[in-house]
């Protein structure tokens, strides 16, 4: 099946990520849950999408399998630099142990290390398994998590531009988890517009209404007509579009020149 234009891969043989790995991910949603509830500073028309769970808890199961590994699995004089010193991107072995390493780091709050690891491991996911595969969107999310943690708006505002793109080289048109995945990452830019968490207001109105433009396409493809989720969709993007022409330089330019004929008129009736 195609969508915009790109073959959607077979997922018959896709491996799936291991369970401790896939557990770790609700550390990922904690952040998100709290932006989400946060209330609305520009955008209060524009209803946020909210996330499936309604627990979200520290994962203890990730806790006990990192536990259970000894000094020497972990490595307990491990650094950055050493670890530099160590990657090989073409060793496919040292995905497992770089995982629990950056799970780890990301436990213990070294962001900063974790971020790192997992971007060793996403080069050798992508060597091993290939460019698109199902484990990168896990690996994704966990960076997100440590760069929210770290305030490296740039790192988020990148994994969520390849993560858009890689739920659409993954998943089919009629998959729940592309909409799923993209309404994730509609609501962090959503939020991250009404909160100027970066100073970067316009970019991230910019990225929420392409995305909602891609999810109101699915949408057309999938829902029944008169499904409630469309006038939400078609409302949201209207508004993000609106939002952005008052932004834009044309509407200042427009605005400049109204102050310039009412400041004339004025001036025409003190004659």
């Amino acid at each position: 099946m195609h969508f915009n234009g790109v073959s959607q891969l077979d997922t018959s043989k896709r491996q799936a990520a291991p369970v401790w790995l896939m557990t770790a991910l609700a550390a990922s949603l904690l952040l998100f849950a709290t932006i989400t509830s946060a209330q609305n500073l520009a955008l209060p028309t524009i209803q946020n999408p909210t996330f499936e769970s309604d627990s979200v808890v520290l994962p203890n199961a990730l806790r006990e399998s990192v536990s259970q590994l000894s000094g020497d699995d972990l490595g307990e004089n491990f650094s950055k630099s050493s670890n530099d010193q160590l990657f090989n991107p073409f060793q496919s072995e040292q995905l497992d142990l770089l995982l629990r390493q950056a799970v780890a780091s990301q436990e213990s709050g070294d962001h900063q290390l974790a971020l790192s690891l997992f971007e060793q491991a996403w080069q050798i996911s992508r060597i091993s398994h290939g460019l698109y595969h199902e484990s990168q969107v896990d690996l994704i999310d966990l960076m997100v998590y440590s760069a929210i943690e770290l305030g490296s708006w740039d790192v988020v505002d990148t994994n969520y531009d390849y993560l858009s793109h890689l739920y659409r080289r993954l998943y089919d048109i009629d998959d729940p988890r592309l909409e799923t995945g993209l309404q994730k990452i509609s609501s962090f830019h959503v939020n991250a517009f009404n909160l100027n968490i970066d100073g970067k207001r316009e970019y991230h109105l910019r990225k929420a209404a392409q995305i909602f433009d891609i999810r109101l396409q699915v949408a057309t493809l999938t829902l029944s007509e008169g499904h409630p989720k469309f006038g939400f969709l078609q409302e949201s993007l209207a508004i993000s579009r609106h939002q952005l022409y008052l932004m834009s330089q044309q509407h200042k330019e427009m605005l400049t020149r109204h102050r310039q004929s009412r400041r004339d008129q004025v001036l025409a009736g003190l004659d």
